[in-house]
């Protein structure tokens, strides 16, 4: 499949190689510091460098509503086949991340303040209706925000 922009120079495979056309090879991508696989593509002497992930998808997979990020299902960064990505909101990807563990969250995080149980007595209090928001803040030893955050499900959300 061709690559926008790069038409009748380089072609993507529903599996991640990126074949050169004028070369007649396929180029060898390299690993970028967080793990996503990239080649870099040259057009008119100028070059970019292009995740393969998000020449997958682009080149294969529709995408109607615009979603601007690229997830890989199976939680794999090297698996860029065709099959195993999806367009994606960055809520949606974040949340993928949390659920499939690829993401700390919670107490796992390293930043958080609170424990799970610290969170569940917050929403227990404030559900009450016996304490504020500055209260419970005080209380625990957090911004009021924080608490706040965590009574609307913006924070802790995964916690019932």
């Amino acid at each position: 499949m061709k690559i926008e922009n790069y038409e009748g120079l380089y072609s993507i495979y529903p599996d991640g190689r990126v074949w050169s056309i004028r070369n007649s090879i396929f180029r060898k991508s390299n690993t970028g510091k967080r793990g996503y696989p990239y080649v870099t593509l040259h057009n008119n002497g100028s070059r970019k460098t292009c995740k393969i992930h998000r020449l997958v998808a682009k080149a294969f997979i529709p995408n109607p509503e615009s979603k601007p990020e690229v997830n890989h299902i199976n939680g794999i960064k090297t698996d860029n086949r065709v099959e195993n990505l999806e367009w994606v909101t960055v809520k949606e990807n974040h949340g993928h991340a949390a659920r499939t563990g690829l993401r700390a969250v919670g107490e796992r995080s390293g930043m958080a303040k609170l424990t799970e149980p610290k969170v569940r007595e917050i929403k227990k209090l404030y559900a009450s209706g016996g304490y504020f928001l500055r209260e419970l803040a005080v209380l625990f030893g957090v911004g009021k925000s924080t608490i706040s955050y965590i009574t609307k499900g913006e924070r802790w959300g995964h916690l019932k």
